[in-house]
């Protein structure tokens, strides 16, 4: 508030900026001044400034400042004059070189200011020669997922949108020592929405942002066409949002549904588009960058395709019932929130579940609804849950008890349809959790995060977990085989595998885990704190006083809670081993 009364930093506020510009001052703030003519290279920013804006100074040489854009930019004197760096993007060299442009972060090593460390929408650089070359830092599992999808090939694919990486899809089926080279790029761009047709194999249609809709087909490029709706006049074109849901209807592989501001329809693989919906949005006119009054969710019920509801960025949620000729708002009892997914349900024909999140004005509330009668009324079924932004939930395939949730933190799982809710974490890291979905046939669940990429949980065990069972004081869940790396002699093992167990307590206790091998015989045992619920634990495959793992084979784990024992298997398997592949020249 001071800063705006007046003086000399008054200005830096209250003056339109129309350009890129930085401004200096050598006396603590009290001052400043320009350190060059004119704007600053507009491609620093391209047509998206708010992205990025980051600015470092070498420890060593106050002349010396890199700006964090689209390209990488450097001054050697003083931010008179800047120059692209073009193995960081410079000139946006995407493709030229291993340093992907938007640039978000950077480090310069105090004692060796040559030494720069630069982390971009591609991952992370390094340069010892002060920025004149960089080289990628390729052993990091990252990605920042947008949303996730599957196939029903065996064994069945994985797509996703990716953060300025495009649309990619990759195989389900993981082998040791397996790169990213099986990951392949279908579309470029952030890649946004993507769902591979069921019924005509090798057909995917992908989006990157604002709506730029594509039909794929994989086994025939040239026959590869963009489906973005368009309107046949400009003075009132669709607006889209940066992520623009689409679905393809359950019940007609042919019918795609998409939401701009408006709800549209193809019967027609997305050839042709009709408005199924008026203007579900508040309509207000948001000056900037980025597109609102947007829609930002879409279901479509597994009962019929009459009914569709729509969700948007200022808080409106819609239903119709008689496939778009009629909509009904359904906001009562709902607050005014992004509306971050919908999910109809496929158990009951009024049952619809939705997601909110208030980030983006500081409200950091947990925002997860329920519905039984079509929306007409709403309650929350954010139980337990702490204080997160929501992303998404999804409805078990097989057990209509279970939600599964994707928060700003991590994924969560209610097996009471939200009166309580327990952590999926085990060794999912503390991230955020973008997008989810089941795949009905392997009934696995995929997690798709914005930071580290792609998480499968196998939901078996999961969906154990009926009202009997959870009538019962004890309940040890069947536990995935667990694959062991193969280790050479000598060599230290590359990734620390473990056995992760759950277990089910009716009202939690002191109990004991004790592992035997398959002729009975102990060789460890662990004391148990079970909490009331679901309950993480973890065997790191050593026997009591041992260094080593366990060799392959069969074991018995008992788990006692009182008068209470449960037994199951755990099978441990030697990893299939993949081999390196050469390419020699003729």
């Amino acid at each position: 508030a001071d800063i705006l009364q007046g003086g000399a930093n008054a200005a830096l506020f209250t003056t339109q900026v129309k350009g890129a510009e930085l401004y200096r001052s050598d006396d603590g703030g009290e001052s400043w001044k320009k350190t060059h003519e004119g704007f600053l290279p507009n491609s620093i920013v391209n047509t998206y400034g708010y992205y990025f804006g980051k600015m470092f100074v070498s420890p060593e040489n106050e002349n010396v400042v890199y700006l964090l854009g689209v390209p990488l930019m450097k001054s050697t004197d003083g931010g008179k004059t800047f120059k692209e760096i073009p193995e960081a993007g410079g000139s946006y060299g995407y493709g030229y070189s291993d340093v992907h442009p938007d640039h978000h972060a950077l480090w310069i090593n105090p004692n060796d200011p040559r030494e720069v460390w630069i982390g971009n929408d591609g991952g992370l650089n390094v340069s010892y020669d002060a920025g004149r070359t960089f080289q990628r830092i390729a052993n990091l599992p990252l990605a920042q997922c947008y949303t996730i999808s599957f196939d029903l090939e065996t064994p069945y694919n994985i797509y996703v949108g990716l953060q300025d990486n495009g649309v990619n899809v990759g195989p389900r089926d993981f082998v040791f020592g397996r790169r990213d080279r099986d990951w392949k790029m279908i579309l470029g761009g952030d890649g946004a929405f993507v769902e591979p047709s069921l019924q005509e194999k090798g057909i995917v249609y992908a989006e990157y942002q604002f709506g730029s809709l594509f039909r794929l087909n994989l086994n025939n490029p040239r026959e590869n066409k963009s489906i973005k709706p368009q309107l046949k006049t400009v003075q009132s074109p669709y607006r889209f949002n940066w992520l623009t849901p689409f679905l393809i209807s359950r019940h007609n592989p042919f019918t795609l549904i998409l939401g701009a501001n408006k709800v549209l329809k193809s019967v027609d693989r997305g050839d042709n588009w009709i408005e199924i919906s008026p203007d579900l949005t508040d309509r207000r006119n948001i000056d900037g960058d980025v597109p609102f009054a947007t829609i930002t969710a879409l279901a479509e019920s597994p009962f019929t395709p009459e009914v569709i509801y729509a969700g948007t960025d200022d808080g409106n949620v819609w239903v119709t019932r008689n496939s778009g000729c009629s909509w009904e708002r359904i906001t009562a009892g709902l607050p005014k929130k992004w509306v971050t997914r919908l999910e109809a349900s496929r158990f009951q024909p009024g049952r619809v579940y939705l997601t909110m999140i208030g980030y983006r004005e500081d409200d950091f509330s947990t925002y997860v609804f329920a519905s039984e009668d079509y929306g007409k009324t709403w309650v929350s079924i954010k139980g337990n849950l702490p204080e997160e932004g929501c992303n998404v939930i999804r409805e078990d395939t097989v057990n209509e008890n279970i939600i599964y949730l994707g928060t700003d933190l991590t994924a969560y799982v209610s097996l009471d349809r939200g009166k309580t809710w327990h952590s999926l974490r085990a060794n999912l890291p503390t991230l955020p959790v973008y997008d989810m979905k089941i795949h009905p046939r392997e009934r696995e669940l995929l997690i798709g995060t914005h930071s580290r990429g792609v998480f499968v949980l196998p939901l078996k065990k999961i969906q154990e977990l009926t009202p009997e069972v959870l009538g019962k004081a004890l309940w040890l869940l069947e536990p995935d085989e667990v694959q062991l790396p193969f280790v050479r002699r000598g060599e230290a093992p590359t990734a620390e595998v473990k056995a992760q167990l759950l277990v089910y307590s009716k009202d939690g206790g002191a109990g004991k885990l004790v592992i035997k091998t398959s002729s009975g015989k102990i060789i460890k045992e662990m004391g148990l704190e079970l909490k009331a619920g679901l309950n993480d634990l973890t065997w790191d495959l050593r026997a009591e006083g041992q260094k080593e793992r366990v060799a392959a084979g069969e074991y018995q784990l008992e788990v006692s809670l009182g008068q209470e024992t449960q037994s199951r298997k755990l099978k441990l398997v030697m990893a299939r081993i993949s081999f390196m592949e050469f390419e020699v020249d003729d």
